[in-house]
């Protein structure tokens, strides 16, 4: 005799075969996206086909930026040889103007010496006698100049060391024979005021007609002008600051 269920028992029944189906549903859903992801796995992979035209700008790029790298080397290199040229002629112009003393001192105290030259205290170093201001030079040294009481002109203090504590004498010999020496700093106004005195009194010298009128070489640079009028004008050092200087050098007497 069949088995008969219950009409309670199938209508039971249905609620299982809608969720079998939907699960069955579930599964080959799950199926299908391993079939597609392990398809994408073991496939090869396809790249976008590169476009001639970027290659070839970025060829074009690269050659035109090292072109363009030469052009500036080359520009740079060329204004710095012009450049180097402008000041050779220029340091020619000067020499060919002003022409050097015949009497050549050289570098140091013993070629100084050897060739004639002859100290100067007020710019610390030997020179061509050519150059020498006599009558500008015993008024730097008096203490009876009318600089004198604006500590411009008379006696200096000299030292060997920053404290001031192994002081020399104002004497040529003595401080000529040392290469470094110290001085106050009122001995260092005292010498700008000294050089631009020397070179007014070389000016109006040469405006009278006198020939032959030499002068210190830096006495016409600009920048020891500028350098002296700082030195003047400052007002901050005290006049006993100390000041170093070289003592055993030589300068340069060119004419005027």
């Amino acid at each position: 005799m069949p088995l008969m269920l219950s009409k309670d028992l199938a209508n039971f029944g249905g609620l299982p075969k809608t969720l079998f189906a939907q699960h069955h549903a579930l599964l080959e859903t799950e199926e299908n996206i391993c079939d597609d992801s392990h398809s994408d796995a073991t496939s090869p992979r396809t790249y976008p086909e590169k476009d001639p035209s970027v290659s070839r700008f970025k060829r074009n790029l690269s050659t035109a930026l090292k072109y363009m790298t030469i052009l500036v080397f080359l520009a740079i290199s060329s204004y710095n040889i012009i450049h180097l040229a402008s000041i050779e002629e220029l340091v020619r112009g000067l020499r060919d103007e002003h022409p050097s003393h015949p009497v050549n001192c050289g570098h140091t105290k013993e070629s100084a010496k050897a060739a004639g030259c002859v100290y100067d205290i007020m710019m610390v170093g030997w020179v061509a006698p050519g150059c020498i201001d006599p009558y500008v030079l015993s008024d730097a040294l008096s203490p009876n100049s009318s600089l004198a009481g604006v500590k411009g002109a008379g006696t200096f203090n000299f030292s060997l060391n920053y404290d001031f504590t192994e002081l020399i004498p104002q004497d040529v010999d003595v401080i000529s024979q040392h290469d470094w020496i110290f001085a106050n700093w009122e001995f260092h106004k005292a010498h700008c005021a000294y050089v631009w005195r020397i070179l007014a009194s070389a000016l109006e010298r040469k405006s009278k007609g006198e020939k032959g009128v030499y002068i210190y070489r830096t006495l016409l640079t600009y920048e020891h002008s500028l350098h002296c009028s700082k030195v003047l004008l400052d007002r901050e050092k005290s006049l006993l600051e100390p000041t170093k200087m070289q003592a055993g050098g030589t300068n340069r007497c060119v004419l005027l």
